[in-house]
């Protein structure tokens, strides 16, 4: 009798121990939206800093941008987006697709409002939706340029994030923004532009 009783509480451990595996998804979240925290640092354990990793490079009223592949939540096409009352400039509105609402960003007033005048407002000819990670947030692309593989040694990474958290590097032979995915969203989320404003 008494060898069965200490077997008891070791089957009810396993069971109080799955629950506490479904909570780091929701400190992901807290990261993201937390407007305490205006500044993430660069993502140094990201994985792709180190090895080789494949960006996706995109542009933007001839800007050209780079995205890690394995940051990217997926690409649509341009839909009708209904717009928000209050909401900065830079964002274009909602989109609805396969009943998911997604916030969507006109990256060229995002990443160079004081360029952005009427004529060149008018020259956008925006057509993708680009999902960056996880998240809600859809960057607008003009052209899908194209994918390549990357080396550690093709990026010159920004280590110092605080004047430009977005910014992870520039990919040397190409001289374009790689973008910090996870402190874009922070940005997007607390409704800054690319001047923290």
């Amino acid at each position: 009798e008494t060898p069965v009783e200490p077997s008891k509480p070791a089957v009810a451990e396993p069971i109080e121990k799955p629950l506490v595996a479904v909570k780091p998804p929701i400190k992901r979240e807290t990261i993201a939206t937390r407007k305490s925290q205006k500044i993430i640092p660069a993502k140094k354990d990201a994985a792709y800093r180190s090895g080789s990793f494949q960006a996706m490079f995109f542009d933007v009223a001839g800007l050209t941008i780079a995205v890690p592949l394995i940051e990217l939540g997926g690409i649509y096409n341009v839909s009708k987006t209904n717009s928000l009352v209050g909401k900065p400039e830079w964002f274009k509105g909602v989109m609805i697709h396969r009943d998911d609402q997604i916030n969507v960003v006109d990256t060229a007033l995002w990443v160079m409002p004081e360029k952005c005048d009427q004529a060149l407002k008018d020259s956008l000819n925006y057509k993708y939706v680009i999902m960056l990670s996880q998240s809600k947030w859809g960057v607008l692309a003009e052209n899908l340029v194209d994918t390549v593989t990357l080396q550690q040694e093709d990026v010159k990474w920004l280590d110092d994030s605080r004047k430009r958290p977005w910014l992870a590097g520039l990919v040397k032979n190409r001289m374009c923004a790689l973008l910090e995915v996870d402190a874009f969203i922070q940005l997007l989320e607390e409704g800054m532009n690319i001047n923290q404003e």
